[in-house]
């Protein structure tokens, strides 16, 4: 991985008002300066560095600010940044700007740097293809440790040097080294008598979560890419990976909050309240439905003196509470790959376990509540049986909705859906008409034993 430091003054920088820059910058610094300034500003300073301090600044930017950058240069200042990154960082550049235009900008592109960019374009970009790098050391499994040690001296592109590649005659992938075990043999070593066989690997098409996963699994510094033949096809790097689980992670907790993910000064007004319309919408509609549902009961309210309206926050955001719990543990066992195909049923029994367990001490309180002092605050207008209701509908609400919150990930999941849209505004609202209409139920249940209607 590149060296991020920047070394420039903070007067070459430009006329903006750069005193939270210090007198030595990293790119990330840079980055976030950048985020935070007027267009005018983005663009007197991406023109005063280098290329390959540029290419380093863009690594590091937020999408929608790092396309804003783009459409404020030339062609030619993009192919010299473009010459100065990693094809899979030049790739991931291009996808930011018109189709149209990335002829004219490979155009002006180094040929072998051109060659290895236009491989990688073919590859889905949230895939190990997309994610990886053709910038790697490999040699053959007879190369002696007398031979490598020169050439990785040499070999200032490759995009990391903590492993080198054992690739055959035609290019399959054989084993792999690290640096440290090379700095230990005789310089008359092959590489073949001390490599770690059968290395973990991925395919191109292999989503980029799972590519995470494998990295995280089995603590690698980089994972190997290989096509249906074993032939090397590229790296995908420990840092790429880290972007990947930071872009997830926004992008799952942005789902549970119902929105989408974008940096705050990177959208309109009009563009977040068109990304939120359609969960307020959809919970508006639940709760005008439930509110047309609570109407219906009307008489039991009115003969328990109000009183149930006191406890319906309660109840809702109990329900809501443990609901959210079950549904973001599950959603980040889904993402992290903790849970299997096998072993879904056992996890969402064991929320509902833990969901009515929590329900029975919650009821407990809250029915010993509502027993003992709703009697005397109405001077016996709603009897102290009132707390069976309440007590009961904490029980089963919190119950109900463990199990909606544990079960509705694993059922987006079966329809293709991203599970971390099951949670948020959908399970919270979903969780609360369920209960409410526990509560009610119980509510003209009781209603009817002390009219003697039932």
């Amino acid at each position: 991985m590149a060296d991020k430091t920047i070394r420039i003054k903070r007067e070459e920088i430009g006329s903006p008002p750069t005193d939270e820059l210090p007198e030595i910058v990293y790119a990330p610094d840079i980055a976030e300066f950048l985020s935070n300034s007027p267009t005018e500003v983005r663009e007197e300073v991406v023109n005063t560095l280098e290329d390959k301090d540029a290419a380093d600044v863009f690594e590091e930017l937020p999408i929608e600010v790092y396309k804003k950058v783009l459409l404020g240069l030339n062609h030619t200042k993009i192919a010299r940044v473009i010459n100065e990154m990693e094809p899979d960082e030049a790739v991931d550049l291009l996808e930011l700007l018109p189709e149209q235009d990335h002829g004219k900008i490979l155009a002006a592109v180094d040929d072998e740097h051109r060659t290895n960019i236009e491989r990688l374009k073919k590859y889905h970009p949230e895939s190990a293809g997309g994610l990886m790098t053709t910038e790697f050391l490999s040699f053959g499994p007879e190369t002696c440790v007398r031979d490598v040690l020169p050439q990785i001296r040499r070999d200032t592109d490759a995009e990391t040097i903590h492993v080198v590649y054992v690739t055959d005659e035609k290019g399959r992938l054989k084993g792999v080294v690290s640096i440290r075990e090379i700095l230990i043999q005789t310089p008359d070593q092959p590489l073949k008598a001390f490599m770690t066989e059968h290395p973990i690997t991925c395919r191109p098409s292999t989503d980029q979560e799972k590519v995470a996963q494998l990295v995280d699994k089995y603590n690698l510094s980089s994972l190997p890419v290989v096509d249906g033949m074993g032939k090397l096809l590229g790296i995908v790097t420990v840092d790429d990976v880290i972007d990947v689980i930071q872009e997830e992670a926004s992008e799952d907790f942005s789902m549970l909050a119902g929105t989408h993910h974008r940096h705050p000064l990177s959208q309109s007004v009009f563009k977040r309240v068109q990304a939120r319309m359609p969960w307020m919408l959809t919970t508006l509609a639940l709760g005008l439905m439930t509110a047309v549902y609570i109407s219906t009961f009307d008489d039991a309210m009115a003969y328990f003196a109000g009183m149930t309206a006191i406890f319906m926050p309660v109840l809702a955001g109990m329900g809501g509470n443990v609901g959210i719990q079950s549904a973001t543990i599950i959603v980040r066992a889904i993402a992290t790959g903790e849970i299997r195909h096998r072993t879904m049923l056992q996890v969402v029994l064991q929320e509902v376990a833990t969901g009515s367990v929590l329900g029975c001490l919650c009821a407990l309180l809250s029915g010993s509540f509502t027993a003992l002092l709703v009697p005397w605050f109405t001077d016996g207008a709603v009897p102290g049986s009132f707390g069976l209701v309440v007590g009961g509908s904490m029980l089963l609400g919190m119950t109900v909705s463990s199990a909606c919150g544990a079960s509705i990930p694993f059922i987006f999941r079966g329809l293709g859906k991203d599970p971390a849209l099951a949670s948020g505004p959908f399970v919270t609202t979903i969780n609360d008409v369920i209960g409410l209409s526990v509560y009610f139920f119980l509510t003209r249940l009781l209603y009817d034993i002390v009219v003697g209607g039932f």
